[in-house]
């Protein structure tokens, strides 16, 4: 793959209004082969039964939305911002699971050509919708009473989850900087 002298312009936005899932935690070791004498058995991970749904659920809702005539070729900067039910108790998912389960999704559905093509992740970031849940509720009784309870109660059916997505080019000018800044550190230190 080249990167063109002239970069395409696009911009695709997308909503997903499904509770973030990840890919690669929890998944299912499943035998293959092992039909026969002498035949061997290999384990092999596959995708959690939620992650699975989830999938078949963001695909359906990209093909009911506008996708690109054709697949998406070049470098690109994928923007996601994940709006989940997670308070300050919970442990966040992580990042790079979040991303791979959609990168998967849009490569299946013809957004993309291939997800080695996100050149980067530039204002990604995870939303803790509960810490600003304008339905959390206050403790009637107890030590607590008065303040506000760390989430609305609500978090498998919060109607406030999604994924909200936006495909731009990626500027290969960042790039270049980083690059230069590496080959000078490594000539300084070599002379």
């Amino acid at each position: 793959m080249s990167i063109p002298s002239s970069m395409p312009d696009f911009k695709y936005e997308y909503f997903i209004p499904l509770h973030p899932r990840v890919l690669k935690n929890s998944k299912q070791i499943v035998p293959i082969g092992g039909k026969g004498p002498g035949a061997r058995v290999r384990h092999v991970p596959i995708p959690s039964k939620a992650a699975n749904r989830f999938m078949v659920a963001a695909a359906k809702l990209f093909y009911a939305m506008r996708l690109p005539s054709r697949p998406i070729d070049v470098p690109m900067n994928l923007r996601m911002v994940f709006y989940g039910p997670w308070d300050a108790t919970n442990v966040l998912p992580d990042m790079s699971n979040l991303y791979q389960a959609l990168e998967d999704v849009m490569q299946r559905v013809r957004i993309i050509e291939d997800d080695t093509l996100v050149d980067n992740h530039d204002g990604s970031r995870r939303v803790r919708l509960c810490a600003f849940c304008p339905h959390r509720v206050l403790f009637k009784s107890g030590p607590r009473k008065g303040m506000l309870k760390p989430d609305c109660g609500a978090k498998g059916k919060c109607p406030y989850v999604g994924v909200g997505i936006r495909l731009t080019p990626a500027d290969p000018e960042p790039a270049r900087l980083l690059a230069r800044e590496r080959f000078a550190e490594a000539t300084s230190v070599l002379f």
